[in-house]
């Protein structure tokens, strides 16, 4: 599998990510105008920008276009998946409430939080 060095701007390191895992993000007529992948130092959504020429050898060493199945910015099987049903109109109005108190970061980081206004 073909290998993209690069530098993560984020943690500053120099990484080797697999062309898989990279996807080619087009402009507004379909041009590619930047990559994209995780770094695998630092976890971070890293966003590239690259001349035609460049597009043209990452997409030859097999880099994908973005969307679909195979972006790879949007895992299909996380390691952590999120197990929380959907927010209702209930839940949002609960929530601002919430914000309107001068406590509501550190009631939301206490460990026996619930989310609940009081």
């Amino acid at each position: 599998m073909p290998t993209i060095r690069t530098s993560c701007p984020s943690c500053r390191q120099q990484v080797d990510v697999a062309a898989s895992r990279c996807a080619m993000l087009g402009g507004p007529h379909g041009d590619p105008v930047a990559y994209a992948f995780v770094c695998p130092q630092c976890g971070e959504p890293i966003f590239r920008r690259v001349d035609p020429q460049a597009a043209t050898m990452l997409l030859a060493a097999g880099v994908s276009r973005s969307g679909g199945e195979g972006n790879p910015l949007r895992p299909t099987h996380p390691e952590n998946p999120r197990s929380a049903p959907p927010l209702t109109g209930d839940d949002l109005i609960d929530f601002h409430l919430l914000l309107d108190r001068a406590d509501w970061f550190s009631h939301l980081t206490s460990p026996t939080a619930s989310g609940e206004p009081e």
